[in-house]
C-alpha cells in the first residue's frame, strides 16, 4: 500500500474515533428545576417513549435534568404513576430485568429539533453508564453527562 493511503487511512481513523462535538466553546450546561418551561417540554417528550418500553403507564421521579443547547440529559427513576415502585418481573422487559437490570434508573439523551424534543437514546436498569457515550454518537458536549468529563 503506497505510503500516502496508509497514511490517508490512519487519518480517517483518527477522525472517526473523535468525539462529534460542536467546533468553539461549548454552551454551558443548565440544570433545569421543575418550573422552567423546558423542563415539562423535556418530560413531556420522554414519557410515551418510555411507557412504550415497559408497556405499562409511569411517572418518574427526575434526579437531574439538564439541558445544553438543544440536547437534554435526564437522570430519573420510574415509578408508576400512584408513586409505589414498579414490579419489574410483570412488565414487558420482565425477562431482561430478571437477569440484567440494576433497578429502576432512567437515562435518556434527547435532542431539540425544529423546537420539538426528540428521544435519541434511553436506557432503564443499566448495569453500566452506557449513556456516557451518547454524546459521542449523537452530537453534543459530554459536559452535558459531567462537566469536564471526555466521552
Amino acid at each position: 500500500m503506497p505510503l500516502t493511503n496508509v497514511f490517508a487511512a490512519a487519518l480517517l481513523a483518527l477522525l472517526l474515533t473523535q468525539p462529534l462535538q460542536a467546533e468553539g466553546p461549548a454552551q454551558p450546561v443548565e440544570i433545569l428545576t421543575p418550573d422552567a418551561p423546558a423542563y415539562g417540554e423535556v418530560l413531556a417528550a420522554l414519557q410515551p417513549s418510555v411507557e412504550e418500553l415497559l408497556g405499562i403507564p409511569v411517572g418518574m421521579n427526575v434526579r437531574q435534568l439538564k439541558v445544553q443547547g438543544d440536547f437534554s440529559f435526564v437522570s430519573a427513576e420510574v415509578i408508576n404513576p400512584d408513586g409505589r415502585a414498579i414490579d419489574f418481573s410483570q412488565i414487558r422487559i420482565a425477562d431482561m430485568a430478571a437477569s440484567n437490570f440494576d433497578g429502576p434508573s432512567l437515562w435518556a439523551y434527547l435532542k431539540r429539533t425544529d423546537g420539538a424534543w426528540q428521544v435519541l437514546e434511553q436506557d432503564i436498569g443499566p448495569t453500566d453508564a452506557w449513556f456516557a457515550f451518547w454524546p459521542s454518537k449523537h452530537g453534543g458536549s459530554c459536559d452535558i453527562i459531567h462537566i469536564g468529563s471526555e466521552c
